[in-house]
């Protein structure tokens, strides 16, 4: 089972969270993640390869050969990097222990994301960005002493004043006390998950005043279904395109099926189930030409 949230020094992880799921770093081969109670510590040492790896499973809908280049992208200055999703303007969302960063990948230069405002609480480094959009709209999550983790919304790099953190998804009793945003499309619509005693569930969430297609100001949560038609118990979201396709990936509640990915047209709601026969699958990113 695996474990993956925003890159900090160390973070506070639920216990129940811990228990179902272990690093993501760890098929990465960047080394062990340890758990002292519900305290994860990170590698001291960690560096993402903008690259695919032998390690990783690429699921394409079209079988067409690519040929990748391998290359190192790493934040000076500080002790970890981890890359998220990137942008059609080769924008790319990073976290590291110091703060959430913008990668731009044809120039080769890092920008860090503001401080927020002093009135929120959050210093730089409590921020970590997970996606950006075509606009330059950032996604991602914020975690402190005080707040376990919540979503937040950043209209430009450039300009602290357009943070928005949103308040978790209260949809269901056990509440929830985690939550992540994971990604967003270029309508804005931002793909998260939100996790309470029994598991986490997929949303959907619209930050505007208006309907975005069939989704409604506010969170939609959805619970997709793995290949043996079983109702996912613990599901997380990662990013979406253009055509509203996303994707992500589920457990069921018996443990006797693998942990999966899964394709979800936000349009029709119907879920396509990803499954290797001997090993778990996570999808995380998808992008316009599928």
């Amino acid at each position: 089972n695996l474990q993956e949230t925003p890159l900090r020094a160390s973070a506070r992880i639920p216990a129940a969270r811990a228990d179902m799921h272990l690093s993501e770093f760890q098929r990465a081969a960047c080394g062990p993640t340890q758990f002292r109670g519900n305290v994860m510590i990170r590698p001291r040492r960690l560096v993402q390869l903008s690259c695919v790896l032998a390690a990783v499973t690429v699921f394409r809908l079209t079988l067409a050969a690519d040929t990748y280049t391998c290359q190192t992208a790493d934040v000076p200055g500080t002790t970890n990097t981890q890359l998220w999703r990137l942008n059609n303007q080769g924008q790319v969302a990073a976290s590291t222990a110091a703060g959430g960063y913008i990668y731009q990948a044809s120039t080769g230069t890092w920008t860090p994301l503001p401080a927020p405002p002093a009135a929120t609480g959050y210093v730089a480094n409590d921020v970590s960005a997970e996606d950006i959009n075509d606009s330059g709209t950032i996604v991602g999550t914020v975690t402190n002493a005080s707040v376990l983790a919540q979503g937040f919304i950043l209209g430009s790099v450039t300009n602290p004043t357009t943070y928005q953190f949103v308040p978790l998804y209260a949809g269901a009793t056990p509440v929830f006390t985690y939550e992540e945003f994971r990604g967003i499309s270029d309508n804005g619509l931002v793909t998260a998950f939100a996790q309470n005693a029994n598991g986490a569930v997929g949303l959907i969430y619209n930050p505007t005043a208006s309907s975005i297609g069939i989704f409604p100001t506010g969170y939609t949560p959805f619970v997709p279904t793995l290949s043996d038609g079983s109702m996912s118990i613990y599901t997380i979201t990662g990013g979406m395109n253009t055509a509203g396709l996303l994707v992500g990936s589920e457990l069921e509640a018996s443990g006797t099926v693998s942990e999966q990915g899964f394709l979800y047209n936000a349009a029709t709601q119907a879920t396509y189930p990803v499954a290797l026969s001997s090993a778990n699958l996570a999808l995380r990113g998808v992008n316009d030409s599928d």
